[in-house]
Order: C-alpha cells, then sequence, then structure tokens
C-alpha cells in the first residue's frame, strides 16, 4: 500500500485543504482520475470524486470510516487508532 510520503514523492498538485485532510490531483492522470486525499495519520485515498464541489471536512471523515482498513502490524501497547480519529469518532470536541 503507498504511503502519503510515497504519494508525495510523485509531486501532486494540492488543490484544497479540509481540516486535517489534504486534496490532491492525481499525479499522472490529472482531473481524469478521482481527487486524491490524505489523511494526518498518513493515509492516502481516492475519494471517488472529480471536482472539490462536495469535498468538506465532513464528507472526508464520512470516506476515512468506509475505507478498507490499512493493515499494519502493531507492537504492544501501540495506539492502533491515532487519538484525534478516536475522538472525532466518539464526538469529543463536537460542539
Amino acid at each position: 500500500m503507498k504511503t502519503a510520503a510515497d504519494f508525495l514523492a510523485t509531486n501532486p498538485t494540492l488543490l484544497s485543504i479540509a481540516g486535517p485532510f489534504r486534496l490532491w490531483e492525481h499525479p499522472t492522470r490529472g482531473d481524469t482520475a478521482p481527487v486524491i486525499m490524505t489523511t494526518p495519520c498518513g493515509r492516502v485515498i481516492s475519494t471517488g470524486f472529480y471536482d472539490l464541489g462536495d469535498l468538506d471536512e465532513e464528507t472526508c471523515l464520512e470516506i476515512l470510516a468506509n475505507a478498507p482498513p490499512r493493515i499494519r502490524l502493531t507492537t504492544p501497547g501501540e495506539e492502533k487508532t491515532p487519538g484525534w480519529i478516536a475522538r472525532i469518532s466518539a464526538g469529543i470536541g463536537d460542539e
């Protein structure tokens, strides 16, 4: 699976920022491919959207929640879910 560092090494064009998410144009296919989203925890996810019209922070959170899980080995005691995702999932900080 490609990491955000690998993806960013291809020099994609940053289209927008939605909260903690970065939205990028596909580095080789441009606007003929869905917008790519990178997350603070290093995931690279195809949004399925071809333009930015409907991509806001709430939509990005929904895409992340529905993305296939990233398979990664963890060491004992390592936090498996980044704290900011756990807080958002628990509704902490929602006014």
